[in-house]
């Protein structure tokens, strides 16, 4: 079995406007969104393959 990242975070300031480049600038996938803990999940490689969470500062789970 290959040896791969499957999943990263990066911690954001502003959600909204993150989530908005990922997606309208860069053209990820969105693969779904936490509101109850601040947080976007974009698809990096297609479904299923790597993805990128982009956090809020305030509620990563290194804060």
């Amino acid at each position: 079995m290959p040896d791969f990242l499957f999943e990263t975070h990066f911690d954001v300031g502003n959600l909204e406007q993150s989530t908005a480049i990922y997606r309208d600038v860069v053209s990820l996938e969105p693969a779904y969104v936490l509101s109850e803990r601040p947080v976007a999940f974009f698809w990096t490689g297609g479904r299923r393959n790597t993805m990128i969470g982009l956090w809020l500062r305030t509620s990563s789970p290194n804060a």
